[in-house]
C-alpha cells in the first residue's frame, strides 16, 4: 500500500508529514538508545538523585517524541486517500503544531491546501 500513490490524496502532503514522523520516531528511538547507554554505566547506580531525574525525563521524552511520530506517519496515510484527506491533513497540522515539527505542519498544510482544490 505504501508504494501506491494513486489514491488521489495530497502526494506531497504525505510525503512531508511522513518524513516528519519519521524523524520524530528516529529522536525517541535515540532518546531511549541514551537510557539504555546510561542504564549500562556503573555510576549511574551510585550516582545522585538529579542524575537519575534527568534520566527519567529521557525516558518520557523518548515516549513522546515516539508517540508523536507514529500519530504524524498514521496521519501521513491518511492523508494518501481522498475520503480522508481532511482528517489526515488536520490531524497532521495539529500534531505538527504541539510536537513543534516542521515538516507535519508544512504537510497538514499542503494537505488542506490540496483537500481546497479537490472540492472546487
Amino acid at each position: 500500500m505504501i508504494n501506491n500513490f494513486n489514491d488521489n490524496g495530497s502526494e506531497t502532503g504525505f510525503v512531508f508529514s511522513l518524513i516528519g514522523g519519521l524523524f520524530w520516531s528516529i529522536i525517541g528511538i535515540a532518546f531511549f538508545g541514551w537510557v539504555v547507554y546510561d542504564l549500562f554505566q556503573v555510576d549511574f547506580v551510585y550516582g545522585n538523585i538529579e542524575e537519575r531525574g534527568w534520566f527519567l525525563w529521557r525516558i518520557v521524552l523518548g515516549f513522546l517524541f515516539s508517540v508523536f511520530g507514529i500519530w504524524i506517519w498514521t496521519a501521513a496515510s491518511w492523508m494518501r486517500r481522498k475520503e480522508s484527506l481532511k482528517k489526515g491533513a488536520w490531524t497532521s497540522f495539529v500534531l505538527g503544531i504541539l510536537s513543534v515539527n516542521i515538516l507535519a505542519i508544512i504537510g497538514g498544510i499542503l494537505g488542506l491546501r490540496e483537500m481546497k482544490e479537490l472540492e472546487s
